[in-house]
């Protein structure tokens, strides 16, 4: 139950409030802002991105939300990293997002929880 519970909030968080949060908020990081993160040629700038990446990450396997805890051991942050950019590079139409929904959904779709 508190398994379920958990992974609603925070699903609920994702979809509903963060978007709306991200709209009226410039200092949340949306895609656009991840993936100039990503792809900055700075070692700073992409670290940043690389940051925010295994903070959601960390905040996921904290909370016990199921379909993050199937990266592998061994997958780098840079890996992620790397998963990430290219998850928003293909799919552009959720730039406008807030970052988590990419990272999310790349991650998801590149690390898959079998059944």
């Amino acid at each position: 139950m508190k398994k379920w519970f958990s992974r609603t909030v925070f699903l609920i968080y994702m979809v509903v409030v963060t978007p709306q949060v991200a709209a009226e908020d410039k200092y949340l990081m949306d895609g656009n802002m991840l993936y100039d993160r990503l792809s900055n040629a700075s070692q700073a700038g992409k670290n940043h991105g690389l940051g925010y990446i295994a903070g959601i990450i960390d905040l996921a396997k904290f909370q016990k939300i199921e379909y993050l805890q199937c990266i592998p051991s061994g997958v780098r942050n840079d890996q992620m990293g790397d998963i990430v950019k290219n998850f928003i590079k293909d799919y552009p139409k959720y730039r406008h997002e807030i970052g988590v929904i990419s990272v999310v959904m790349a991650l998801e779709t590149a690390f898959p929880c079998k059944q």
